[in-house]
């Protein structure tokens, strides 16, 4: 556990709970893939309202990728869909929820990033129609497992919002602590896109 004084980046508890659940119930095969130093997640109480290590989340993370996802960096984003789903349908219902619509769902997803993180921010940029964009900033763990976690929790956010049919595109590049996605989905307005 660590205080928000520390200049590392750092997540809250809650973040963490379902990860180490996970990791748990699998404690001797977590053993065999997580660094020693991380063994103690295993055993000691996890505080959901502190802080914790960003570094020890992203190991944690893909900890779980290896032991329950599908192989490679696909495990980032399935773990990204599961996330979303625990956000909408359990811990905050009152920022994000089932059936918002998509452009709601992706402006929650600016108020969402601080109530997990002390460090980056998201921001969305709306137009009147698609493509929509969702820009990660000044997060200094911008890499890719985090690219394709986060592809697939806007993916399975905007599925639960109730739009069927849209595409996540990934950033086809990233700067160390910025990143950029592009969400398009059908136009059933009726109006002509400008030309």
């Amino acid at each position: 556990m660590s205080t928000q004084k520390d200049k590392a980046p750092h997540i809250k508890g809650i973040a963490l709970l379902e990860v180490i659940k996970g990791l748990r119930l699998h404690r001797e095969a977590a053993k065999g893939v997580l660094p020693e130093r991380l063994h103690h997640y295993l055993e000691a109480r996890l505080e959901i309202s502190e802080w914790y290590p960003e570094e020890d989340n992203l190991a944690l993370l893909g900890a779980v990728a290896t032991l329950f996802g599908p192989p490679g960096l696909e495990g980032w984003r399935w773990m990204g869909r599961q996330r979303a789903v625990i956000d909408l349908q359990e811990v905050f219902v009152d920022v994000l929820r089932r059936g918002d619509g998509p452009t709601d769902t992706l402006k929650a997803c600016e108020r969402l990033w601080p109530l997990y993180r002390d460090t980056g921010r998201v921001e969305t940029t709306l137009g009147d129609r698609p493509p929509h964009r969702v820009a990660l900033i000044d997060y200094p763990y911008t890499r890719e497992p985090m690219v394709r976690l986060l592809t697939g929790y806007l993916e399975a956010a905007l599925q639960l919002s109730g739009l069927d049919e849209c595409t996540v595109l990934e950033p086809e590049s990233w700067a160390p602590d910025h990143a950029e996605w592009t969400i398009e989905w059908p136009d059933r307005s009726g109006a002509s896109p400008a030309s």
